[in-house]
């Protein structure tokens, strides 16, 4: 997990993207991320679908926040409240993250892998 903690006002910007970076010799099959907004007193929002990492290049890892509220729970791990509500609070961030997830299925488990993974070009997108 990667967090940058700095007050934001992400009101009207459309993407938050990030590459990952997986070693080609990353034991296992199932990396995936997601990018998690902390907002308002402190409200965790992920993005609902991870994108699958592929090992030995790097992975574009994408969430758009250009949503609708009647929309953002397709793309955004949300409750139906003004509190949870990504798009109500896109002008209260406190937090960016990437998360990389291994191992996410257990039916997939294997062997733990304690290796580098690296997380670079953190950038949002008007």
């Amino acid at each position: 997990m990667v967090e940058l903690e700095l007050e934001m006002d992400l009101t009207g910007y459309k993407t938050i993207s990030a590459d990952v970076y997986l070693p080609r010799d990353a034991c296992g099959d199932l990396y995936q991320a997601r990018i998690i907004v902390v907002t308002g007193l402190w409200w965790f929002i992920e993005q609902r679908s991870p994108v699958h990492l592929k090992r030995g290049r790097w992975n574009k890892v994408e969430a758009n926040i250009n949503v609708s509220r009647e929309s953002e729970r397709l793309k955004w791990k949300c409750v139906m409240s003004k509190d949870w509500s990504l798009v109500d609070n896109l002008d209260k961030v406190q937090k960016i993250g990437i998360r990389v997830e291994y191992n996410a299925n257990v039916s997939q488990a294997g062997p733990p892998y304690k290796g580098p993974i690296y997380i670079d070009n953190i950038v949002l997108e008007r």
